[in-house]
């Protein structure tokens, strides 16, 4: 069984396609300034049917459920909170967007509430159904943070030979990862290579 505190909650703020919120929310994310970035997110979300997109409602889905788990330790209130706003988004993504990088990045966010719960096999199925998908679409960075949660859970579930066999890929992948961000940073991937890199950040908002 897992321990419910050893699966970590998502990091704050969120690689999530908060790029589709409004910019005046950006920097209170990046500072943990939670009241006013809830006093934002308000309006959104009470905003009728119709008056926002399909992936502004999901993105502001996804903005209220991390900010239910932005303290060191959510109550059980907040996660069933966050669950709620995260779930509307998941449903958003899959069933209206059809994105397969939002609904990896969801799935990454709920995970750590099953591992609260002590639902070591929901964990492992949701960050297994995620890096399936960011594989899929061709999203290293989202890959990258999908095999790294995977590891967590390995350990939190105590499965050391798989935590051991993991390791290997995402140090592989993390290395891949690092060799891309220093093409694109230096030009010597040329257009490509910034092309790639640009497409793990955008493709949430197709």
């Amino acid at each position: 069984m897992m321990h419910a505190y050893l699966l970590p909650p998502p990091p704050f703020p969120p690689c999530l396609p908060l790029h589709l919120l409004p910019v005046r929310l950006l920097p209170l994310f990046c500072h943990h300034a939670v009241g006013e970035a809830r006093e934002l997110l308000t309006p959104l979300l009470a905003a009728p049917d119709g008056e926002l997109g399909y992936a502004e409602r999901a993105a502001a889905q996804v903005g209220a459920g991390l900010l239910c788990l932005s303290a060191r330790e959510p109550s059980e209130a907040e996660r069933g909170d966050a669950k709620q706003h995260l779930s509307r988004a998941l449903k958003l993504a899959h069933g209206r967007l059809s994105n397969h990088q939002l609904v990896t990045q969801v799935l990454l966010a709920m995970a750590p509430l099953q591992g609260w719960a002590g639902d070591a096999d929901g964990a492992l199925q949701m960050v297994t159904s995620a890096v399936t998908l960011a594989k899929a679409s061709g999203d290293l960075a989202a890959t990258v943070a999908g095999v790294a949660m995977l590891q967590q859970v390995y350990h939190a579930s105590r499965q050391p030979s798989r935590a051991a066999q993991n390791l290997g890929y995402l140090t592989r992948k993390q290395e891949e990862l690092s060799g891309c961000m220093q093409d694109a940073e230096t030009g010597n991937g040329g257009a490509a290579a910034h092309a790639r890199v640009l497409a793990w950040r955008l493709g949430a908002a197709s």
